[in-house]
Order: structure tokens, then C-alpha cells, then sequence
């Protein structure tokens, strides 16, 4: 039986919550840079040899797969150098580099220099390293070792793009020498104008570009997500770009041909005026020098580099194995520079850097009064990410919440400091604190709820459940402790949704909250590739639990605007269509929803996948949360479901539900895999469905049809845990 604390409609009484006094304003603690997740991640890179590539990084295995990109213009074609197999780069294992922590190096199967330069450092929401590749088709398989800055996080709404950016060109001419240039630019009017202080001999800030160097255009968006083009003739800016998110700023990027053949890497760091001191990781590439004191060798290297307030000190290996310790200092340039900008001096050379993003870029300009190039055809990429080992936990992950909104959680257990960001961008950040007593459950510090011990999470190899106090579905303004699983992997090509030596079915439990509205129901779909790039949702409405339906409403099933994000529409009603999610689980798929439906309800909807032959587990578990709006701990038998809730206001309810096999209550017939039917022990006539994936989930909803019921939800959380580092 449901407590007190919850009404017929399944709304929480506000009479536990308090008023969240800063829900406008973040809280005062920052939130360092968070390493990435070291298990998979996909990197979408941009080169500095003009080209757009995948990168996959398996951290579990040690293995990742560079392979090309569309996401430049669509007539950039770069040879691939020693491709194994057509259409992918290179292949292989990574390790660590001993002789520098957190740097990691990528093995290659054919390595034409004495060092081995193709390595990586983690970066917060991004990789900053170098890799081989060809510059040219003509180069065949001799490629130099460009610096690269991969990312995962492009910026999709035109809105957020605007800001002054210091940005940096690093070109290739189809036969000819390197060149680099630099330009401030701007993008505002919500992302639709971009303009330029086009000289490429000087760096000027723009408000004091001279007039005929001052360029603006215009923005529109292509038809791929986070890739944007500028409507005019001028073939000098003639380039798709992107602008990604790192360390919490925006980065501007763009790879790819021009019109007259040549190719343009470019990354436009935003405008600051710090110069703090930091140790940086990264790489350049010295393509041209001319004069009698280059600044720099020739040649691509790897290097440390301690940047201060007034001068810089780099140590650099190079590909020939010739390794370089120099230190230089940093001048401050003239009064018509960006004001972020700096330069490296080196005798009578200046090479032309900034900061931003946690990134140090530079080049190198022609030299100021000639027509010949000086120092020219120079790039460098660095990034402050620290590169150490970092706490497996640690990453951004995609909330699902129940009160139908999809949010970002990021954890820090280094720091032990969480940022929760909503749909509109707001964000409230605050520590967090290991349970004393439940192993890997920790509690968020938060003063949207009274007690605020109330909200917490729980954390497996790749997911989070817990309970946070979310906005309530009824419109009234509250927050109150609502139940979300979060994931960091999401299933991004259609061929994942079925996995080798799994069923396509899914058991999906779904629940709607609205104001004075609570339901829930049960039903199974597939969710299947069926080749051609047609994958499709299949449901099965006349008898959602027959395990052997045949699907006779079936939605075909597209991208959405975001990675991970995919539209399921109805083939014979375009009107009926709705967003979803896949997240991988403890090495399963898990189909995952959050949304307002037209009724204007919180649709929280999970979808575990049936397994056979199916056995209810008999395990424990630390944690556990639920719309009575507390949390609790307990286990399960294989045929019952016991947990202690602690309530909001302090007190214990136990809460037992018996289970039997849907297939035997309350008349035999043929059932989904891996349902099981139950019944509140101490109020048999309140009943419920309950399903699981072991390594996943399990989840409990309240049936249908009963005020006691409708609209209950409960989590478990399974699958391998990771508790704290010893």
C-alpha cells in the first residue's frame, strides 16, 4: 500500500519540499574540467591536414579505429595511409606512455619515422594529440603527424553559437608549401552573422579593423546537425564549420577544401584575457620556414609545454627522433591585437598564439612588410587537461528523468562535485558525499529538499539511477524528489539496436504524471536493423505481452537532431511520432524516454530487453527510488521483491511485493520474457509488473486501473558496481 505522503494521482504533497532559493543562479563552487569516460567514446576530429575522421577509443580493450568523416565539405577526399581496410585509416591498440602519465600513444602496424609521434591526452569534453595522415592524395603513404582536437559535443542550436573567436588556419595548397594565417572573428544575431577582419598578414582585433579587411556574412544551417555554412561568393571563407563545446566554452572549428583546391584546417579559440600559468600537452607541425633564426625546426613533434605569464618553456621530440628543451618569451602584441592574443618571440620571429577553452593555439604569420612567407605554414595545438589517471566514474551522462525532461548530469569523483544542467541550459552544481553506510551510493548536497540526504545516486560501469529533485510535472513550480537513470553511452548507428546473441524485444514500462494524472502501463515492441538503413520500431497493441506478436503498428525509425537521438514515426500516421533513446547498459541495450506528450504529461518510459532462458535474480541492492519520493535498500528472491523506503520525513516503510510468473496469474497464457506480476504482500489487491536485465536494470510500475497503483515507479539498479578507488 502506497503511504499517506501519496495521493490517489500520484503527486507528491508539497508539504516535504522547500522553495529552492537559488533556482536562478548557480552555486558558487566551480566544476573543474571533467576527464572523459575511459571506456568507449567516439570522437568526431578535425585535422590540421584539412580533413574531418571518427575516433573511436576503447579504453576497456586498449583498441581504437581512426576512420574518415563527412562532416567536412562533401568534396574533401584525403588518401588513407597503410589502410588495412577500405575507407578506415588505421586501426590498432594504444598504451600508455611511461615515460610521460596520462599521455597515451596509438600503435601503429607501419610507423615511417624514429619515433612514433601518433598519441592523444584527455581533455574534459575532448582529446587534443596527433596522428599521421596524408596531406595530399599525392603524398600516397607518406603523411606527417598533424595535430588534431577531437570533440563530442557539437553545438546544434544556431542561438548558442554567437561569441569572439581568435581563430587560426593552418592551409595546404594542392601543390605547393603550408601556410597559417589568423583572424578575429564574430558570430552574433543568434548565430546567423559571422564576420571577419580578413587580412592575412596582420591579427587585428575588430573594432579596429581597417575597413576594406572587415568581411561579414551570413549563417545557415546544412542538413547535417552542428554544421553550419556561410552563404557567399567569397571562395576565401567558403568552408563548412562546426562550433563544439569544451571545458564548458565554445570552440570553433572547420576542416575541409575550398573551392580552389587547397586544405584548411581552422580552430578559433574564445577571446580571453587570461594568460595563467599551466603545463600543456600537444603537438605541431613546422611545414615552411624562411629567414636565418626559424622559431621552430621543421618538421612535426610532440611536446610538454609550461606556459607562464611571461615567457614559455617546450620540451619537443620530433619525428626523427631529434629532440629540442627551449624556453621563450611571451610579448605582448600591438595595441590592434585581440587582446587574448600573444606572441612567442625567437629572435627576430613572433609566432602568434591563444588561449581558451582550456586550449593554447599558434601559428605563425608571413613576415610583416614582405611578400614572402616567414615562419610561415606553422600549427600548434595544446590542451591543459591534466592526462592522469582519472576515476573511471568521471564523465557528462544523459539524464532521463521522470518528470519527462532529458538533462545532463556531471560527476567528478576526483572532486566529489556534480553539475545537473536542464533543457533550458540552467545549471545548479553543488559537492557530493559517499553514503556512510550503503557501498557506492552517494548523496547530493542540495537545498531544493528537505532533508537533502533524500537525493542521491547510485553508479555502475556506465550508468547512474538516483533521485534528484526535479521540477514537478503539475506546473506548480516545486521541486520534488523524482527518480532518473542517466547513461554515457548511447547507441549512435542503427545497427547496435540489435545485438549479436540478444532478442530485438523489449519489455517497456512507461509511466505518465501530470496534474492530477497518474498512469502506468506495460507493453513489449522490437526494436530491429533490418539492413538498407531502415531500422524500425515495431509494436504490438492487440496484445502487448504475447512474446510471439506479429507488430501491427510500426514506426520507421530516423536520427534526431542530436548523437544518441532518434524520431520514431508511425508509417501509416506521420502526426503519431516521438523521441527515444538507446543506452548501453552493462553490455545490453536499454531503450530509454523522457517527454511531455500532448496531454501534457511526464512520459518517463525504460525498455529492457527479454533474455531467455529467464531466471528472476536473487540479489541485494544498496539503493533503490521511487515516486513515493524517498529512497530505500532491500533485495530480491526469485519470487518476491522486499525494500525498506526511508521517507522524506525520517520514518521506514517496508514494502513487499510477491511475485509469480505472468504466465500462471491470473490464468495461464503465453507471456513476454522476463515479466513477473506481483502484489503488495500486506495489501494483495494492489498490484504491480516487474521486470529485469540483470546486468542493466530492474524496474516496478503500479498496474493500471487502480488509484493505489497507477503511477508507481521503482529503479534497481544492476549490473557490476564501481565503488571508490582503494
Amino acid at each position: 500500500m502506497l503511504p499517506a505522503s501519496i495521493t490517489a494521482s500520484g503527486q507528491t504533497q508539497a508539504s516535504a519540499l522547500i522553495e529552492d532559493p537559488v533556482a536562478n543562479k548557480e552555486l558558487a563552487t566551480p566544476l573543474r574540467p571533467l576527464a572523459k569516460s575511459p571506456f568507449k567514446r567516439r570522437y568526431r576530429v578535425f585535422s590540421a591536414n584539412g580533413g574531418q575522421y571518427t575516433l573511436d577509443l576503447d579504453f576497456s580493450n586498449r583498441r581504437y579505429v581512426f576512420a574518415p568523416s563527412d562532416g567536412g565539405n562533401s568534396n574533401v577526399l584525403l588518401q588513407p595511409i597503410n589502410s588495412p581496410v577500405v575507407g578506415m585509416i588505421a586501426s590498432g591498440e594504444f598504451s600508455d606512455d611511461p615515460m610521460q602519465p596520462g599521455t597515451f600513444v596509438l600503435q601503429r602496424s607501419k610507423v615511417n619515422s624514429v619515433v612514433n609521434l601518433a598519441r592523444f591526452r584527455l581533455l574534459g569534453d575532448a582529446i587534443v594529440g596527433t596522428f599521421p595522415l596524408a596531406r595530399t592524395a599525392l603524398e600516397g603513404t607518406v603523411g606527417i603527424s598533424y595535430p588534431f582536437l577531437g570533440v563530442t559535443n557539437l553545438v546544434s542550436a544556431q542561438s548558442a553559437m554567437d561569441g569572439t573567436y581568435n581563430r587560426f588556419t593552418y592551409g595546404t595548397p594542392f601543390q605547393n608549401v603550408a601556410y597559417s594565417l589568423a583572424h578575429q572573428i564574430s558570430i552574433s544575431g543568434g548565430g546567423t552573422q559571422l564576420r571577419v577582419c580578413r587580412s592575412d598578414t596582420g591579427f587585428y582585433r575588430l573594432e579596429v579593423c581597417p575597413t576594406q579587411l572587415l568581411k561579414t556574412y551570413a549563417i545557415v544551417a546544412t542538413e547535417r546537425p552542428g554544421i553550419w555554412r556561410l552563404t557567399t561568393a567569397d571562395t576565401t571563407e567558403q568552408i563548412d564549420f562546426s562550433v563544439a563545446r569544451v571545458g564548458g566554452q565554445n570552440v570553433y572549428l572547420a576542416a575541409g577544401r575550398l573551392p580552389n583546391l587547397d586544405l584548411q584546417f581552422r580552430i578559433g579559440l574564445p577571446e580571453t584575457t587570461g594568460w595563467t600559468a599551466a603545463t600543456m600537452y600537444g603537438a605541431f607541425t613546422a611545414s615552411s620556414t624562411s629567414g636565418n633564426e626559424p622559431a621552430l625546426q621543421v618538421g612535426d613533434a610532440w611536446t610538454r609545454t609550461s606556459v607562464r605569464a611571461d615567457s614559455v618553456r617546450q620540451s619537443a621530440v620530433y619525428a626523427d627522433g631529434n629532440w629540442t628543451v627551449e624556453q621563450r618569451p611571451l610579448v605582448t602584441l600591438a595595441n590592434d591585437a585581440p587582446i587574448g592574443a600573444r606572441g612567442l618571440q625567437s629572435g627576430n620571429s613572433t609566432l602568434y598564439g591563444a588561449r581558451g577553452a582550456g586550449l593554447w593555439a599558434m601559428v605563425a604569420l608571413p613576415r610583416p612588410g614582405t611578400s614572402e612567407p616567414y615562419q610561415n605554414g606553422v600549427i600548434g595545438l595544446w590542451g591543459t587537461g591534466e592526462g592522469v589517471a582519472v576515476d573511471p566514474r568521471n564523465d557528462s551522462y544523459t539524464v532521463f528523468a521522470s518528470n519527462g525532461t532529458k538533462q545532463r548530469l556531471r560527476l567528478d569523483f576526483d572532486m566529489h562535485q556534480y553539475e545537473m544542467v536542464d533543457e533550458s541550459g540552467h545549471s545548479v552544481r553543488g559537492p557530493f558525499a559517499a553514503d556512510p553506510v550503503q557501498k557506492n551510493v552517494y548523496v547530493f548536497a542540495t537545498d531544493r529538499v528537505a532533508p537533502s540526504s533524500a537525493a542521491r545516486f547510485q553508479v555502475t560501469i556506465d550508468a547512474v539511477i538516483g533521485a534528484f529533485p526535479f521540477l514537478e510535472s503539475n506546473g506548480s513550480g516545486r521541486y520534488a524528489l523524482q527518480p532518473f537513470v542517466a547513461a554515457r553511452n548511447l547507441v549512435i548507428d542503427a545497427t547496435e539496436f540489435h545485438l549479436v546473441g540478444s532478442l530485438p524485444r523489449f519489455n517497456m514500462f512507461s509511466v505518465a504524471r501530470g496534474a492530477g494524472i497518474a498512469d502506468s502501463t506495460t507493453s513489449t515492441f522490437d526494436l530491429y536493423y533490418s539492413g538498407a538503413n531502415t531500422p524500425t520500431l515495431g509494436v504490438c497493441s492487440t496484445d502487448p505481452l504475447k512474446p510471439m506478436c506479429t507488430p501491427d503498428r510500426n514506426y520507421s525509425v530516423t536520427k534526431g537532431s542530436e548523437a544518441g537521438d532518434w524520431v520514431a514515426t508511425n508509417t501509416a500516421n506521420a502526426s503519431d511520432n516521438f523521441h527515444f533513446s538507446v543506452a548501453r547498459i552493462g553490455g545490453k541495450n536499454v531503450y530509454l524516454r523522457a517527454a511531455v506528450d500532448s496531454s501534457n504529461r511526464a512520459v518517463f518510459e525504460v525498455g529492457l530487453t527479454t533474455w531467455a532462458p529467464f531466471q528472476w535474480p536473487a540479489n541485494s541492492f544498496p539503493l533503490t527510488v521511487s515516486t513515493l519520493g524517498g529512497y530505500g535498500s532491500g533485495g530480491t528472491s526469485v519470487n518476491a521483491i522486499n525494500t525498506v523506503f526511508n521517507q522524506p520525513d525520517g520514518s521506514s516503510l517496508p514494502f513487499s511485493i510477491t511475485l509469480e510468473p505472468i504466465s500462471t496469474y491470473p490464468t495461464a497464457r503465453p507471456h513476454a520474457s522476463g515479466i513477473r506480476i506481483g502484489w503488495d504482500t500486506a495489501s494483495p489487491a494492489d498490484q504491480y509488473d516487474a521486470t529485469v536485465e540483470p546486468s542493466a536494470l530492474l524496474m516496478v510500475v503500479g498496474r493500471s486501473g487502480n488509484p493505489a497503483t497507477q503511477g508507481y515507479l521503482q529503479l534497481v539498479m544492476g549490473g557490476r558496481q564501481l565503488s571508490d578507488p582503494p
